[in-house]
């Protein structure tokens, strides 16, 4: 399925349900987190890049918001669409499963990083 938003618009907000894993097919976004002095930013996504995989892998709901930074077009991954890569294309979903692992891992040695220049 295929998603447009518009500069300034929500793409994802905190709390929500996790049923969706998006895929920035143009455009730029980024992810920032309420905090006691106010909004971080933490990451920005462009044309190619993934987000929403930590909820969507562990159906917890949405730890940050993702806003478009301009016009953002994406491909929605839903949660049934995965369900059913078992049947239909297991070798898609293994691969699916193989790059998100991957960008997992980056995002893990990146706060590792970041942690350490704070100790």
């Amino acid at each position: 399925m295929r998603r447009s938003y518009y500069k300034g618009q929500t793409i994802i907000a905190a709390g929500q349900s996790s049923d969706e894993l998006f895929v920035i097919t143009a455009g730029n976004a980024m992810v920032t987190i309420p905090t006691q002095d106010g909004i971080a930013r933490l990451h920005a996504f462009s044309a190619g890049m993934s987000f929403g995989e930590l909820a969507f892998i562990d159906r917890s709901p949405r730890s940050a918001n993702i806003t478009a930074l301009d016009n953002v077009d994406c491909r929605v991954l839903t949660r049934s669409a995965f369900d059913q890569l078992d049947r239909a294309a297991p070798a898609i979903k293994i691969r699916l499963l193989e790059n998100l692992a991957l960008g997992m891992t980056e995002m893990l040695r990146q706060a590792n990083r970041e942690l350490a220049v704070l100790k």
